[in-house]
């Protein structure tokens, strides 16, 4: 590297003597990138940051990466920033997806970690920027198991029973040795040994011979992940003598969380080693039942389902119908109606000003809420979006559509324990011509003013003519009402200055607006 460094000097010094140009990238390796103009390279250093929101994640779970790309201390927005990922222990990096920067230079992308390794971000460049290259930055993965359960179904067993323990690790891990380990921890002891099996599910048997209550657990010897995967423990009592009894169902009801919060409660019977299934009906979408009782998940409505259940050891059945309760969210989504798009344009018309944001906003949320599509889908090359440069943290539904129709979607915001849904509709239309849209100031968006006492008239207008239907979204100032004609008039009676919230449709098309005004005191 040395003697590199020393003839590229070398060469730069010769062609410098004879007038030639001699162009080194900003950074990163000159090999990756074509020559630039050294006089640009010299008035803009370009630099690509990468930062990761977790440095150690769980197997499956979402990391984002994000950073800025700069020239001469600037934000370069609308450049292509391209991820790379690299196993570790590997030699080769592999692409995994690009990102296009922002205001102020900004890029973020969520990207799923499944092994353990380094992430880099690099910018070509044009003639008019050098090519840069972000540091490495390393995301470890753990494994853990899930679906952990033990057969068959209850908490107690028999001397000389077998006894099935399964769970299910990463897909990666197939073929790696598993243990079925019993405790206390400090002097545990391997019981039963197996391997994972493809897709990463397991399933050991061991016959219960040691009598007493003790702790067992799976272990996962882990090769392409930071650590090896672990169950929690399970504590099970194995009796010296004998029988399951006529199994019986004491559970009538369950109420659960909110919707899309997450939920988990044990069905309760009685007669030992119970295994449990659904027999009739069905659980709220979303919840499930697990072989031991276990009723978990998310629900993805409010309402009231009574399935049967089935509780059945070696000694018989039992079944009973059982009452499960959702209640409906606490929150209220807030936001308005959301506009329409046209093909190839950007979404929201007037993105970054006064008008047209299309943030997903709910009450009570004091600090933002994380929202989620639960249903539907956003038309293609629309995304929900999170910005973090305001205090609490926005959300807004943003992008290029690709592709004119109409697309009807559930959103959901959850803070903490209390969630919030709402049905949105967002039609596209074949090209920006086609948009109906409300006539603003393009400067500041203000109404006249008006006085306090003096009759106020105003007529609010759109790029369509006639055939329209006006309403206002929220309040207006007090003695002033919006006609359907979307003539805004009347006698204001309180002094003040605000925005104000209006919408126009023709029965297909939609558009809504922030307009200001103020009413000034009386003279």
């Amino acid at each position: 590297m040395a003697g590199r460094r020393w003839w590229l000097l070398l060469l730069a010094s010769a062609l410098a003597a004879s007038g030639g140009l001699v162009t080194v990238p900003a950074s990163g390796d000159p090999s990756d990138h074509g020559p630039q103009d050294s006089r640009a390279q010299a008035a803009r250093a370009t630099k690509l940051t990468l930062g990761a929101s977790l440095d150690e994640a769980h197997y499956g779970t979402t990391v984002r990466l994000s950073g800025k790309l700069t020239s001469g201390g600037k934000g370069l927005k609308g450049q292509k920033v391209v991820l790379r990922h690299r196993v570790s222990g590997a030699k080769a990096w592999t692409r995994v997806g690009t990102v296009t920067t922002r205001r102020k230079g900004v890029w973020r992308k969520d990207v799923q970690v499944r092994l353990r390794g380094s992430y880099m971000a690099t910018y070509r460049g044009t003639r008019t920027y050098a090519p840069a290259r972000s540091a490495k930055q390393q995301v470890d993965t753990f494994a853990f198991l899930t679906d952990y359960a033990v057969g068959p179904g209850g908490r107690d067993a028999y001397r000389d029973e077998p006894w099935t323990f399964t769970g299910r690790t990463a897909p990666e891990l197939a073929g790696q040795p598993v243990h079925v380990v019993r405790g206390p921890s400090r002097i545990s002891t391997p019981v039963a040994t197996g391997t994972v099996g493809p897709g990463g599910a397991i399933s050991l048997t061991h016959r219960m011979k040691d009598v007493g209550r003790y702790d067992y657990w799976l272990s996962v010897d882990g090769g392409l992940l930071m650590y090896g995967a672990d169950s929690p423990h399970t504590s099970i009592t194995t009796r010296a003598v004998g029988a399951p009894t006529t199994p019986s169902i004491t559970t009538a009801e369950l109420t659960t969380g909110e919707p899309h919060i997450s939920y988990r409660a044990a069905l309760v019977g009685g007669g030992g080693e119970l295994t449990w299934s659904v027999v009739d009906g069905s659980l709220p979408p979303g919840l499930s039942l697990s072989p031991d009782g276990t009723v978990s998940g998310a629900a993805a409505a409010a309402g009231t389902w009574t399935p049967v259940v089935r509780a059945a050891n070696a000694a018989g059945a039992a079944t009973r119908a059982v009452t499960v309760r959702v209640p409906p969210g606490s929150l209220t989504v807030t936001t308005f109606p959301l506009d329409d798009a046209a093909v190839g344009a950007t979404y929201p018309d007037g993105l970054y000003v006064n008008n047209g944001w299309q943030e997903l906003t709910c009450t009570p949320c004091p600090d933002g809420a994380d929202w989620s599509i639960t249903s539907g889908s956003l038309p293609p090359g629309l995304e929900l979006v999170w910005d973090d440069f305001v205090d609490p943290v926005a959300n807004y539904v943003t992008g290029r559509p690709s592709q004119a129709g109409v697309w009807t979607f559930t959103v959901t915001g959850v803070v903490g324990q209390a969630s919030g849904s709402r049905q949105f509709t967002i039609r596209v239309l074949p090209s920006a011509a086609d948009l109906l849209q409300i006539a603003v100031n393009a400067a500041s968006n203000h109404l006249p003013a008006g006085t306090v006492g003096m009759p106020y008239s105003q007529q609010l207008k759109a790029n369509v003519a006639s055939g329209l239907t006006w309403t206002s979204l929220g309040s207006l100032p007090p003695g002033l009402t919006l006609s359907s004609g979307g003539l805004l008039s009347g006698t204001p009676t309180l002094a003040g200055s605000g925005p104000i919230h209006v919408a126009v449709t023709d029965g297909t098309r939609y558009d809504w607006e922030q307009l200001r005004i103020e009413v000034r005191p009386a003279p």
